[in-house]
């Protein structure tokens, strides 16, 4: 068992009763160094291909601690109808009042298998799609969380003569 002391007084010891220890400057407040700000939120897909473009975009960004709500699809469950946008929905709501989310960035992946999966196979034009969707999205939320800035992203799949890979993400206007 560890035993603190401080010049004040001895963590070691139990407090003389109804007393408690005090330490100076903790709980850490919010913005403090030890507890960072973290008002910013990043909306993308599961698939580990993508893990360093979305990084990549927090770094670029200026939020590298963003909180992250990663599920397969990113922003594909906040598309679909009913039960599965409300509570979709209602973890995107959380994050940001619990932590004070300013900026949210949605970021959607060409080739994602999350997207195929649920279109039924790969016979659509997977950039025009994504874009739509980041766009509904977008709409979604900042009718509903208007003091939010969103951003919308698409990383692109890219094949050249050194092979196939995925791109940083861009932006989608």
């Amino acid at each position: 068992m560890a035993v603190f002391k401080t010049a004040a007084f001895d963590l070691s010891a139990t407090p003389p009763a109804g007393q408690v220890y005090q330490v100076r400057g903790w709980p850490p407040a919010a913005g403090s160094e030890i507890l960072a700000p973290m008002n910013a939120l990043i909306i993308g897909c599961s698939d580990g291909r993508v893990a360093a473009q979305l990084d990549a975009l927090l770094v670029q960004v200026g939020a590298p601690d963003a909180n992250r709500l990663i599920v397969p699809g990113g922003v594909l469950p906040l598309t679909r109808p009913g039960s599965e946008r409300r509570v979709a929905l209602a973890c995107v709501r959380e994050i940001v009042e619990v932590h004070d989310v300013r900026t949210i960035f949605l970021v959607a992946h060409q080739e994602c298998a999350a997207y195929e999966r649920a279109l039924g196979g790969l016979g659509f034009d997977q950039q025009e799609l994504l874009e739509r969707d980041l766009r509904r999205v977008k709409t979604l939320l900042e009718t509903t969380l208007p003091s939010v800035d969103v951003r919308c992203f698409v990383i692109p799949w890219r094949e050249n003569g050194e092979g196939a890979a995925y791109g940083p993400a861009a932006p989608v206007d």
